[in-house]
């Protein structure tokens, strides 16, 4: 079990450099809330979900990285929420969270603007699902993830990038793949694996699921017909484009210069 070795401290946002051992998951919403659905949907998308394809690529990528960490891996969530991965990876897991918000289920409440209280390369794998696109300084969060990092660990990584807006005010920024591809120059890491959601004709049809999730007093089983029938549309358009859609020629290219985010494995080197 990890411990803290300064004098504990609660914190609420994450502008301050304090953190935490959290007790337990206080105040979180229902099991039943929209929350709780948003968070199913990470690990079992269907296609009556708004995020169906992005949330499908991401964990396609994830499993993977499950896949080889074995059958009692150290697992580091940082950004961990209500911990929605969790149930991916054996019952014999060490699963440690952190999280700047008190209210999640959190082992570790800590502002990611600053270094990390745990040992190096304590573990085998280490995510970070859409957090990047939150914090001020996303090159401290992964360096921070690779010193975490035994060699030959995984570090799993998903981030939007045709998204609205979300978890406000702290959504700073949305970075191309060649930005995550020039990661492995400056950390301890090597990109194994970097798979794009949608392609440039589906990815706006995804964008009008977001803007149905958002109309006032519709029923949401009349929301989750409108997400299938989009979805339905959106599927056609990337098997139509996948023959083209690999190549690194113009026409590849143009493809993929919108997709509605990213989800990529790295090696601890």
């Amino acid at each position: 079990m990890i411990t803290e070795t300064a004098t504990p401290k609660r914190v609420s946002e994450p502008a301050s450099p304090q953190s935490t051992l959290c007790a337990g998951p206080d105040a979180l919403e229902p099991e039943g809330s929209a929350r709780a659905w948003m968070e199913r949907m990470r690990t079992s998308p269907g296609l009556l979900d708004y995020c169906y394809f992005t949330a499908r690529t991401n964990l396609a990528v994830l499993e993977r990285a499950v896949k080889r960490a074995g059958k009692a891996p150290r697992v580091v969530d940082i950004g961990c929420g209500r911990k929605p991965f969790q149930k991916l990876f054996p019952a014999e897991a060490n699963y440690f969270g952190i999280d700047f918000d008190e209210r999640t289920r959190a082992d570790l409440v800590h502002d990611l603007s600053e270094p990390l209280p745990l040992p190096h390369g304590m573990a085998d794998v280490v995510i970070l699902s859409e957090v990047i696109e939150h914090v001020s300084d996303p090159e401290l969060v992964v360096a921070e993830a690779a010193r975490l990092l035994k060699p030959g660990g995984e570090l799993y990584l998903s981030a939007p990038f045709a998204f609205p807006i979300h978890g406000r005010p702290w959504d700073y920024q949305r970075f191309t793949d060649y930005f995550y591809r020039r990661l492995s120059e400056r950390h301890p890491l090597r990109l194994v694996e970097l798979q794009a959601s949608n392609n440039v004709f589906s990815t706006p049809l995804l964008l009008c699921n977001q803007v149905l999730l958002s109309v006032p007093r519709v029923p949401m089983i009349l929301k989750h017909l409108g997400w299938g029938a989009i979805n339905a549309v959106a599927g056609m358009l990337e098997i139509m484009g996948t023959p083209w859609s690999e190549g690194n020629d113009r026409l590849g290219l143009f493809l993929r210069m919108n997709p509605s985010g990213y989800a990529m494995r790295f090696r601890k080197i």
